[in-house]
């Protein structure tokens, strides 16, 4: 437990370092841990992910795995936040294997983990998703086009009802982010200056709790 917590410390340490993080090689953070007797591959599985979605981007801003004071006095969690010059993007990772479905418009969505396993849970991808209400009011976004909200599953994971999605919001498996973000980019071009873009990450950097 202790080698878990300090694990995932470290891992989220040098993810919102994004240079010291993303100019390394895999292997190389992989011996800088030093913690042989413990198994790490799911956390490079998301260093994976995190950095295909990075690498779209010629300029962006990153925020990982933070959380967020709100004006009420509360946190929201944010599993990713790419502040960029197409758009901000509010990306929620569902690990496990699982089916997810509902209307995606909805507040709320159910996933199943196995046949006779079903919970609700708050839509990610929602409006009314607290992270996106906070960031929306936070950065004084009149267009909705430019806040956009990703799922993104397990690539053994199956997502039903994807009619029910808008052009600003994406459910991706693992192994298509690359095409399936692409596509979600196109469908609404929105465009962000590098000033409105710094004023942005100095607003996101005053909210980080802790």
């Amino acid at each position: 437990m202790l080698y878990s917590i300090r694990l995932r410390a470290y891992f989220e340490t040098l993810t919102n370092m994004e240079d010291e993080f993303f100019d390394k090689q895999f292997e190389a953070i992989k011996q800088s841990i030093n913690l042989v007797s413990y198994s790490i591959s799911d956390f490079f599985y998301r260093q994976t992910d995190i950095d295909t979605f990075r690498n779209m981007f010629s300029t962006k801003k990153i925020f990982y795995n933070k959380h967020l004071m709100t004006d009420g006095g509360y946190t929201v969690s944010v599993d990713l936040l790419l502040i960029t010059g197409k758009g901000i993007y509010l990306i929620e990772f569902l690990d496990p294997r699982l089916i997810v479905h509902g209307n995606y418009q909805n507040d709320k969505i159910a996933v199943h983990y196995s046949s006779s396993n079903q919970a609700e849970i708050l839509n990610p991808l929602s409006k009314a998703f607290p992270a996106y209400q906070d960031i929306k009011k936070s950065l004084d976004i009149k267009d909705e086009n430019l806040l956009k909200s990703v799922l993104v599953i397990s690539d053994d994971s199956f997502a039903g009802n994807l009619d029910t999605l808008n052009d600003n919001q994406a459910i991706i498996k693992s192994r298509d982010i690359e095409e399936k973000f692409e596509e979600l980019i196109n469908k609404k071009k929105v465009s962000i200056d590098k000033e409105t873009m710094d004023k942005y990450e100095k607003i996101i950097k005053k909210k980080i709790a802790g």
